[in-house]
């Protein structure tokens, strides 16, 4: 859908209310007024698709043992955590960011390890790269970068006819996925091959499941 600038002559009372009201929802005022005219009309927008997509992703994971909620779905992002069994307990947050297919890509998972352990971050940038060299040795067009402590998937364009939740059911799926392999790999850093081997295996049971893939 594109989008144009209009001018408006808006009561000052509606607008304070309108302001608070997209502070809450973590909206601009723009977004907030488009928002309500599209539930006021029925019309679906990228936006509310986005947010759509998200809330399957929290109803999916945000409730489990293993991922916990940190932000919960709001102007196409959220924030997910999970706990590591390694020194001190740390946690690693998945940050999910949504954006419009016309920008190149459907969003992003940023997976981010905060820690000034310099042995953490030397273990976490080697499972990153396992992950990824065995993503793009089975897979083709995949786009990610890997930084000292963080890794970065871009998602790609959702296929044509995916609605949100079944979007929102594939980056579950990742994620968790994701998560998985990486508790796998600090469980068991004192036998790295095995590791490997077991998460290769599974993220080739992943792919031959048929589902949609990001």
């Amino acid at each position: 859908m594109s989008k144009s600038v209009y001018s408006l002559v808006l009561i000052d009372e509606l607008v304070k209310r309108l302001d608070r009201a997209a502070y809450t929802r973590g909206l601009s005022r723009s977004g907030m007024i488009n928002e309500i005219l599209a539930d006021y009309l029925s019309v679906v927008t990228p936006e509310m698709q986005m947010q759509q997509a998200l809330d399957t992703v929290q109803n999916l994971l945000g409730g489990g043992e293993e991922l916990q909620l940190v932000t919960p779905p709001s102007g196409g992002g959220m924030v997910l955590r999970s706990a590591l069994r390694y020194k001190y307990n740390p946690t690693v947050r998945y940050a999910i960011e949504l954006s419009r297919a016309s920008e190149g890509s459907s969003g992003r998972l940023r997976a981010q390890l905060r820690t000034r352990s310099e042995m953490l971050l030397h273990d976490a940038e080697r499972f990153f790269a396992l992950w990824d060299g065995l993503e793009r040795s089975l897979r083709s067009g995949v786009e990610s970068t890997i930084e000292p402590g963080r890794y970065t998937r871009l998602f790609l364009p959702q296929r044509q006819g995916m609605n949100a939740q079944a979007f929102g059911e594939c980056i579950a799926d990742y994620v968790l996925l994701f998560d998985s392999a990486l508790r796998l790999y600090f469980e068991n850093l004192d036998d790295e091959q095995s590791a490997a081997a077991e998460i290769g295996r599974r993220y080739a049971a992943w792919l031959q499941a048929g589902k949609p893939i990001l």
